[in-house]
């Protein structure tokens, strides 16, 4: 079996939200039951989340596991860093690799960067060949770019390659069909409403799962059982209510855009909170297509955009695990405060980081040095030390 096989037949479980009814656990306990909070506990001797980002598996509710100050109810706040002793802060240093592991896509085609094809393939090259454990080792492309891609990687040459659609019309095209040169690990697209309810409903239908796949071919033109694909809505609610449609669906996720050459392509911290929760509601595994190129969100001084930042969207990912609403997520979304952001990140327990990367698979950016960067500068990261295993 290939990597991310098995995630096509194991969805993630919905999120329960405040107020719903829990099932007594002693601290630390692992138990099992109907709807509720599900994260997956860390596979002994990895402490990583796993290698295929497109992650779709049947996990494990975990008690009294939240990021603090994200208000999961029944958890008590984390101890200072400085208090927890080495034991604990060597704990810290393995969630935050299994926060930050495989995080990030390279989106270098894309603007405003949008790099020609030939220096972005160099860059490309260099990333893979020093291989940091932030970077994933993908190449997204738009599906017009995937010829000149091709015509351009050396004989033997293999490539992880994240394919995305801009249009409907696009799907009508090849798909990226074959070049042995190139694995397609995922796709990302934009659809309505009702045309990916119509292929969630096939797909959800275990007596006819074939049925379902044989749709989505049809439209991407790969073969019956494709990789995964995230759905970009239209924006606003009535985009994020097709999200439910996707509910249980093995192999299909969301998808939101946090960036780009104008104000507008700026969601407010408001209405991505409004996505991250529905998306942990119905158990939806989504990725950020022009995502953050700093940790923190901030000011651009050069063009006084407010972009999110990559620890702002896992310490809010976090807090809906715990139940936390809208509101308690859009605030999280807005700290510009590094010390605030990190003292949440840094309280993320182990298992609750490996259900945060089950739910937030990753994001593209079109700079792959300023995440690392910033993971460093911020003392995520110490570049002498190797990563936990």
């Amino acid at each position: 079996m290939e990597d991310g096989e098995e995630h096509w037949k194991t969805p993630l479980r919905p999120v329960r939200r405040r107020g719903a009814a829990r099932v007594p656990a002693a601290s630390g306990e692992v138990r099992r039951r109907p709807p509720g909070r599900y994260v997956r506990p860390p596979v002994p001797g990895r402490g990583a989340a796993p290698a295929w980002t497109g992650a779709c598996r049947t996990v494990t509710v975990i008690r009294g596991s939240a990021a603090p100050g994200c208000g999961g109810r029944g958890t008590a706040p984390s101890a200072p860093v400085g208090d927890r002793g080495d034991r604990a802060a060597q704990t810290m240093s393995e969630t935050v690799a299994i926060l930050l592991r495989d995080l990030v896509d390279d989106a270098g085609l894309f603007p405003p960067t949008a790099l020609p094809m030939r220096q972005a393939l160099a860059r490309h090259r260099a990333d893979r060949t020093v291989g940091h454990p932030m970077h994933t080792g993908r190449l997204l492309c738009p599906v017009g770019a995937l010829p000149e891609l091709c015509s351009r990687l050396d004989d033997g040459e293999r490539v992880d390659v994240g394919v995305v659609f801009d249009t409907e019309r696009e799907l009508l095209g090849d798909g990226g069909a074959a070049d042995p040169r190139t694995r397609i690990t995922h796709y990302e697209i934009r659809a309505s409403g009702p045309d990916v309810g119509k292929a969630a409903r096939y797909l959800r239908t275990a007596a006819r799962p074939v049925r379902g796949r044989r749709f989505l071919s049809r439209r991407l033109r790969t073969p019956a059982a494709p990789p995964p694909i995230y759905v970009e809505f239209d924006r606003g609610r009535e985009g994020r209510e097709n999200i439910a449609q996707l509910s249980g669906v093995p192999g299909l996720g969301a998808r939101i855009s946090c960036g780009g050459a104008s104000e507008e392509a700026f969601p407010d911290p408001d209405e991505v909170a409004a996505f991250i929760v529905a998306c942990a509601d119905h158990g939806v595994p989504f990725r950020v297509a022009a995502g953050p190129h700093h940790a923190v969100r901030h000011t651009d001084p050069l063009t006084g955009f407010v972009p999110l930042g990559y620890l702002n969207l896992l310490a809010a990912t976090a807090g809906a695990l715990a139940g936390d609403g809208p509101n308690r997520v859009a605030r999280v979304l807005a700290v510009t405060d590094p010390d605030r952001l990190l003292a949440r990140v840094r309280g993320i327990d182990g298992a609750t980081a490996v259900g945060v990367r089950e739910l937030f698979v990753g994001y593209g950016s079109c700079s792959t040095r300023d995440p690392v960067v910033d993971a460093e500068r911020l003392g995520l990261l110490d570049p002498a030390l190797p990563w936990p295993t």
